[in-house]
């Protein structure tokens, strides 16, 4: 803000309880804010306004009648897995047969099917809770994109099929393990071929069979360099940062080598 420049601005001040702000406040405000404040305004009236709160109900469904026919297309399928996937974690959902009046479906004994197709063969089970719900459940082997379609009485249910994303799980570095003889810690000779490996586990410390995480090695050390000069120290040490190729085998290990 430029010292020669002047704001000069119009503020209609109230107080909590309505009233107008007296000559003390509005010098204490000017002050502090460096604007000019005239209060030629009328003040506004307390706002009686309340935002209006609004109830999210849960959907209503009735019990169907004794023997009533389940209908495919009114039939609802609930659950996490049909929204995230992660590989080798088992994914739940469940099948509410309605009838076409949309009332829920109270006994079992329906015929319901459940067939995965996609990026690796995947079976799923369905067991029947013998109260009008069943149960599906899967364990994608891979990650990729699913197609998850159930049948009713040999029908699809209503929004079938559906596409998923399957998402890897994550590495833990924490828990990772390393093994070769770059971790030896005896000396090597110069242009020695060092190797190693690297196993990748999740959070709850399973052994990950597939690839796909980002794994970054590198090596990081000082480079000796000798010298017959009897005016040079015997040694000049240079640090150093080799970024080492890290192959993913895709099967969950990855391997590095380079060379002293």
């Amino acid at each position: 803000r430029s010292s020669d420049l002047v704001h000069k601005t119009q503020v209609s001040l109230q107080r909590l309880d309505g009233s107008a702000a007296d000559d003390e406040t509005t010098s204490m405000i000017s002050g502090l804010t460096g604007l000019t404040l005239e209060e030629n305004f009328p003040v506004a009236a307390p706002s009686t306004h309340r935002p209006r709160r609004r109830k999210v109900e849960e959907e209503e469904v009735l019990d169907a009648p004794e023997g009533a026919v389940p209908d495919p297309e009114h039939s609802v399928v609930k659950g996490g897995g049909l929204r995230n996937l992660v590989t080798s974690q088992e994914a739940i959902l469940t099948l509410e047969a309605r009838d076409s009046e949309n009332r829920r479906i109270t006994t079992g004994g329906h015929r319901v099917t459940a067939r995965l197709r996609g990026t690796s063969k995947c079976a799923a089970s369905v067991e029947d809770n013998e109260d009008g719900t069943y149960k599906i459940s899967f364990t994608p082997p891979v990650s990729g994109v699913y197609e998850v379609d159930i049948r009713l009485s040999s029908i699809r249910v209503g929004g079938a099929p559906w596409t998923i994303q399957c998402t890897p799980r994550r590495v833990e570095a924490a828990l990772c393990e390393v093994t070769g003889n770059a971790l030896a810690e005896a000396p090597h000779p110069a242009g020695e071929e060092l190797r190693f490996m690297l196993a990748s586990f999740d959070q709850a410390g399973e052994r990950i069979m597939e690839g796909g995480a980002v794994i970054e090695a590198s090596l990081n050390g000082v480079q000796l360099w000798e010298f017959n000069d009897p005016n040079e120290p015997t040694q000049h040490g240079d640090p150093f940062t080799l970024d080492i190729d890290v192959h993913d085998s895709g099967d969950g290990t990855y391997h590095g080598a380079f060379a002293c």
